[in-house]
């Protein structure tokens, strides 16, 4: 049963990008959404309550497949950053649809709350200065990435994440 709703959430996510594709979020119907996914309201219903449950979702579990990649690199690797950086080029350019039809649809702060809550937690911010450099850092690895996917991704991920960590952490070195 778990595969079967892992599976209408996902036509779910893929009808809901398809159709911001073309139209801003406020303008799809969730009739739409389940005539596009080939799923019952029922089925809709059963997952979510607003459209915005669907991307908040999708975010999570992207943010969640991340994670896992992290730690487990780290585990078996140690920490370093540009493996790490590189991973975030390949996630966007893997989620290239998601991220541009949010910010065709003025909903990229989303992703960039989702992040900043992200960096936030994994670095444990916890007072002002801290918060402030995650936030600063956030902002300029999301703002890189969006750009790279609105340009047509016309660079390596390879290449971004080596200018990324040399200028973000010239100390570090690649």
């Amino acid at each position: 049963m778990k595969d079967k709703n892992q599976f209408i959430k996902a036509c779910i996510t893929k009808a809901l990008v398809e159709l911001m594709k073309e139209k801003d979020l406020k303008d799809i119907s969730i009739t739409e959404i389940t005539r596009k996914a080939g799923v019952s309201r029922m089925s809709y219903y059963r997952n979510y309550y607003y459209k915005e449950d669907i991307l908040n979702s999708f975010m999570d579990e992207i943010l969640n497949t991340y994670n896992e990649y992290r730690v487990s690199f780290i585990s078996n690797n140690g920490y370093s950053i540009y493996p790490i950086i590189l991973h975030v080029f390949e996630t966007f350019k893997e989620h290239k649809d998601f991220v541009l039809a949010l910010d065709r649809s003025n909903l990229s702060s989303m992703i960039q709350n989702k992040l900043n809550e992200y960096i936030k937690e994994v670095y444990n911010a916890d007072d002002v200065h801290s918060t402030y450099q995650v936030i600063m850092f956030s902002g300029a690895l999301y703002n890189s990435c969006k750009t790279w996917l609105s340009t047509g991704l016309n660079e390596e991920p390879e290449f971004l994440a080596r200018i990324f960590v040399e200028r973000m952490f010239p100390e570090v070195g690649i």
